[in-house]
């Protein structure tokens, strides 16, 4: 043990660490809200699309039609925003996490593809790793917070640290949905009873729900 702890010291007395570990963090972050900038930018460059969409969806109401783009282009936008600045202002990050898991939940209501399994299983990834970056930034906020001791010594930190755990520990369960989704069958399914000839259909990616062009 002492010889890997000196591994690490010298690691990173070269390397430094902990700068590492904060790039790292900044381009997770980057990775993460990708999906969300881009579906904003979608809307924006095809809002009559989206318009159409919305009135295919069922939403009658021609207000409706374009409030509803607009506020997706909003919430992702401003969500994403708060999740990649510099998180030296507090629980900013962490606002930006509720944000977007927030549109995560209404997002296919708004399609009407609450039915769609793929679609739904595709916002739970999503929603899985917003939900690993909620307990980083909370973790994070939690070390840097002083607590008074609650009465029998206990300390709320060990507390919030739990729980943060927890959250991440779902987190990376709901990770897995869309990739168990798109694994391939077992022997049992319909697939393994094809003649030898047709190959069973290869997985496919997940994809959002078709617009009319």
């Amino acid at each position: 043990m002492d010889i890997f702890a000196g591994i690490a010291r010298a690691v990173d007395a070269s390397v430094g660490l902990k700068k590492v570990h904060y790039r790292l963090g900044a381009i997770a972050k980057v990775l993460i809200v990708t999906t969300f900038v881009e579906d904003a930018l979608r809307v924006i460059l095809s809002f009559g699309v989206q318009q159409e969409s919305m009135r295919i969806a069922g939403w009658d109401n021609a207000a409706l039609q374009t409030a509803l783009p607009v506020l997706s282009i909003c919430v992702q936008l401003v969500g994403s925003l708060l999740v990649v600045l510099p998180s030296n202002a507090g629980p900013r990050a962490v606002a930006g996490c509720y944000v977007l898991l927030g549109w995560c939940v209404f997002h296919p209501f708004m399609y009407k593809q609450q039915t769609n399994w793929e679609f739904v299983l595709e916002t739970t990834t999503i929603v899985g790793g917003l939900l690993v970056l909620l307990s980083h930034e909370q973790l994070i906020i939690n070390h840097e917070k002083t607590y008074q001791l609650l009465p029998g010594g206990a300390n709320p930190k060990d507390a919030l640290k739990e729980s943060a755990n927890r959250l991440q520990m779902v987190g990376r369960l709901l990770i897995t949905a869309i990739f168990v989704y798109c694994a391939p069958p077992p022997p049992s399914r319909a697939t393994a009873r094809l003649p030898a000839s047709l190959p069973a259909e290869p997985a496919r990616r997940p994809r959002a729900p078709q617009t009319p062009t």
